[in-house]
């Protein structure tokens, strides 16, 4: 019922945050990847650079517990993310995402940030200033505006880092996250300059402010988005234990006990029959609507975001 994690420590070299995989064991394969010549992991639509950086991360754990073949896997990894890093930092994503109304190479703030957390380990083992400066490299896109192809939502005061860096930012929580944890990876080792210290800062106020729009009575919503008939769906289960996961590491670096509370409510909800039928429910809605469109029998369009307030009251609950 819990997705595993670990809080920050001093140590810029500490495994990730995040386990991965979801499982508990470091053993488990990886599901429906395999790998090129040169050792970099691949899926069936290419070289995603998340999943890239997410088995660096996985491979880095492993080799700091010696795992045979696990060193050489990490480097094949962080230097691929080093290599096929474009030189304004960013990964792009050769195919659309049409729901989002993301053309193809869009980018992924969770990408730059997941990245630059695994080329800080890349530095920290190696002792090689080009992961370094890649992995600094790699948060530009998170000092600019998506309409000014970048990686992050910039207006009005407001710092929120896009999964999916759309015309239309729909404000994904997790990824939003992902996307900090490499900033405060970067800050941490002492390497962020005044810009970044500063977006830091502003992306957490933002946080804070906007954490009540995720609340769906006590369990969390994916994102700030609707689509169709202004429906939100709930998160689904393993996104409502990974948001859990990912405040309590954030409540540990930020030292906004906001973030906790917030982790603490969505857990008890994980307790509570009646928050779990409704997810169950929730879900069952959100296949039926999967399963008529994919067959043709509905039309749905892309995700909208919602308008952005502070107050609760303005979005439909469910």
């Amino acid at each position: 019922m819990k997705r595993r994690y670990r809080m920050p420590s001093a140590d810029p070299g500490q495994p990730y945050y995040i386990y991965y995989p979801s499982g508990l064991e470091l053993d488990r394969p990886w599901p429906e990847v395999s790998f090129g010549a040169d050792g970099v992991v691949t899926t069936a639509q290419g070289r995603n650079p998340v999943t890239v950086a997410q088995y660096a991360l996985y491979s880095h754990e492993r080799s700091l517990r010696s795992v045979p073949g696990s060193e050489q896997a990490f480097v094949s990894q962080i230097r691929y993310l080093r290599d096929v890093q474009r030189e304004d930092g960013a990964y792009t994503y050769a195919s659309a995402a049409p729901e989002y109304l993301a053309p193809p190479g869009y980018l992924s703030a969770m990408a730059q940030g997941v990245a630059a957390s695994a080329l800080v380990r890349g530095y920290t083992a190696t002792g090689d200033s080009a992961y370094r400066d890649a992995a600094i490299n790699a948060l530009k896109p998170l000092k600019l505006d998506v309409a000014g192809g970048g990686a992050a939502f910039l207006r009005e005061g407001s710092v929120f880092f896009e999964e999916v860096a759309s015309a239309q930012p729909c404000h994904i929580l997790n990824g939003h996250l992902f996307a900090a944890f490499g900033l405060w990876d970067i800050l941490r080792l002492g390497a962020g300059d005044a810009e970044l210290h500063a977006l830091h800062e502003r992306s957490i106020e933002t946080l804070l402010q906007w954490l009540p729009l995720y609340d769906a009575s006590g369990w969390s919503y994916y994102q700030l988005a609707v689509r169709d008939a202004n429906t939100r769906h709930l998160a689904h289960m393993s996104y409502h234990q990974l948001h859990i996961a990912q405040l309590r590491v954030y409540a540990a670096m930020t030292g906004r006990d906001a973030f906790a509370a917030t982790a603490n409510r969505w857990e008890a909800a994980l307790r509570d029959v009646r928050a779990r039928a409704r997810v169950w429910l929730d879900s069952a809605a959100w296949l039926v609507e999967t399963t008529r469109a994919h067959s043709g029998l509905s039309r749905r369009g892309p995700w909208r975001p919602i308008p952005v307030v502070t107050s609760q009251t303005a979005i439909e609950r469910r």
